[in-house]
């Protein structure tokens, strides 16, 4: 989930980060990150809202959330030459595993 925050007088930007503990990656590890979790039988826009509320204390409506994804991906049609169609989201190995991650920003 990216999140942009913009000053009301001057319009600077920031992107909110968050420090996570990657136990699995090397014991104490911590890695600045996007905000992120799991959907838990949520929506993703509800399940990101709800994540930037845990992770940052900050509320945001989840229908204020704008898709990256279809932004990015509208244009191209979501098939594979077999004809089987992919979920609009960003592969991150891609041949190695179907995992993917929509993704959305708010401002």
């Amino acid at each position: 989930m990216l999140v942009i925050l913009q000053e009301e007088e001057g319009g600077e930007e920031w992107v909110l980060l968050t420090v996570q503990p990657r136990v699995p990656a090397g014991g104490a590890l911590e890695f600045v990150e996007l905000p992120a979790g799991m959907l838990d039988g949520d929506t993703f826009s509800g399940a990101a809202a709800k994540e930037i509320r845990e992770e940052c204390g900050i509320e945001i409506k989840a229908d204020g959330l704008v898709d990256l994804t279809e932004l990015a991906l509208k244009p191209l049609a979501a098939e594979t030459a077999g004809g089987a169609s992919l979920e609009s989201a960003v592969y991150p190995s891609p041949g190695g595993t179907l995992s993917h991650s929509p993704t959305k920003t708010v401002r």
